[in-house]
């Protein structure tokens, strides 16, 4: 059987928002001409030179938008399991989908991510899919702790994601 073609807001955007790049980049450079350094060198700017692998895209832009609407997507349907009782705890990262997927975007993979709750999209960008998601917020076998740490206490070392932590004040001496 042939599988229905898939609409929602990303095949919208590849219908007829797909901004063209490069007049973007010179939009931004006429209204803001003290950041032309900036937008030149921003990733977000720039088509990847090979697709991602989880968007099947070189356009980076339509990348974040997709990641955004998945983690919102992603928070739903945790949050719901949350309160079904099917896992003990959860925190959305709702509203602040976009300051996490452009924050990781200026990173490289290198970078160490030192995160908090609520950032989840971080992790997203970076490649951690949502099966992995799911599978430390139920706490299964397939989970990258075993199981061993609280829902939404994500981490991989693959990732230069550090695992959080529980108390938030512990952060402190990591950052410094």
């Amino acid at each position: 059987p042939k599988m229905a073609k898939r609409s929602g807001p990303t095949s919208s955007l590849r219908a007829g928002l797909n901004p063209d790049l490069d007049k973007l980049r010179d939009k931004l450079k006429q209204e803001s001409p003290h950041h032309t350094y900036e937008i030149d060198q921003s990733a977000l700017l720039a088509p990847s030179t090979n697709p991602y692998p989880d968007t099947a895209t070189n356009d980076s832009l339509l990348r974040a938008y997709t990641h955004m609407v998945r983690l919102r997507e992603m928070d739903k349907i945790l949050q719901n399991a949350q309160r079904q009782g099917r896992i003990s705890f959860y925190m959305t990262c709702r509203g602040e989908e976009a300051i996490h997927i452009g924050a990781a975007s200026a990173l490289e993979l290198r970078d160490t991510i030192l995160a908090q709750y609520r950032e989840a999209g971080v992790l997203m960008w970076r490649g951690f899919t949502l099966n992995q998601f799911t599978d430390q917020c139920f706490s299964n076998e397939k989970d990258l702790g075993k199981g061993r740490q609280m829902p939404v206490h994500y981490g991989s070392r693959a990732l230069n994601y550090q695992t959080i932590s529980s108390p938030l004040g512990t952060q402190i001496p990591q950052a410094v």
